[in-house]
């Protein structure tokens, strides 16, 4: 089987990665550009993995990815924990999930999904201001059967999987959620049903960062004293680092940036 890698294809993403040097298993993964700072600020500050793409994760990706993670990790049946900034809509589901299948596909076994984005981290009020509209139908009861309408091809296309993002399935418990859904009574018609998802983008980092502690602390208490553990040990003498920076420079397989990335966190810590 042939890899990307094989034929010298690059990864349009590699500047939007990077590898724990502590805490490689965990990794905080955003489908978006507007959130990349705050990825990488999250990754540098646990010490942790970090991964942005702009929506679905790239295969190409994916393999670059899982192959510094094999390198860190080692055994591919250790826990990876996924931490995922998402839209709360099918979309954002469908990239977590395919976040998964990528990394499963490369060999990874044991990897858990924590959302954390939800809808906790709305008000009442953010909800109303920015839900936006997913999809609509009208359903009408005939004896104990319903029937469901569509205006446009594109709803009746995309039913089965907004309504089981909604309302759930044996995988996944659904959202159900009152301010998500409208719906317009018709007696001859049918009700009109509407439901709506969230962007992601008007919650503020410092919310998400505080979200994200919560969840990483809980799945990996290890990570609350990472940080303590390098700054409290003895600095390297000069000519160690020199020695580091030698090694870093000259690897074989590392690209520029992944050198140059190395080299920042070698002087940083």
């Amino acid at each position: 089987i042939f890899t990307y890698e094989d034929f010298g294809f690059r990864d349009p993403f590699q500047s939007s990665r990077g590898v724990g040097r502590h805490f490689p298993q965990a990794m905080v993964y955003a489908e978006k550009s507007s959130l990349l700072s705050l990825t990488h600020a999250l990754g540098k500050k646990y010490s942790i993995s970090w991964l942005m793409t702009r929506g679905q994760v790239p295969w190409i990706t994916a393999e670059y990815m899982a192959k510094e993670l094999k390198k860190k990790v080692g055994d591919l049946d250790s826990e990876l924990l996924f931490f995922t900034m998402t839209d709360v809509n099918p979309g954002g589901l469908s990239i977590a999930r395919n976040l998964k299948k990528r990394f499963t596909f490369h060999g990874f076994s044991n990897i858990r999904i924590h959302p954390v984005i939800d809808l906790s981290l709305f008000t009442d009020e953010d909800i109303e201001a920015f839900r936006a509209p997913l999809i609509s139908w009208r359903e009408k009861k005939k004896g104990k059967k319903i029937h469901y309408t569509f205006k446009a091809s594109r709803d009746k296309k995309l039913f089965n999987r907004y309504f089981e993002w909604f309302f759930g399935s044996k995988d996944w418990k659904g959202i159900n959620d009152k301010r998500l859904i409208t719906r317009e009574p018709h007696k001859r018609y049918g009700d009109l049903v509407t439901i709506y998802g969230l962007d992601v983008d008007p919650i503020s980092h410092e919310l998400i960062a505080e979200r994200f502690k919560n969840l990483l602390l809980q799945e990996l208490p290890a990570a609350q004293t990472s940080r303590l553990a390098v700054f409290s040990r003895k600095p390297p003498e000069v000519s160690n680092l020199i020695t580091q920076a030698r090694a870093i420079l000259a690897e074989q397989t590392g690209t520029d940036s992944q050198k140059i990335e190395a080299l920042r966190e070698l002087i940083s810590n």
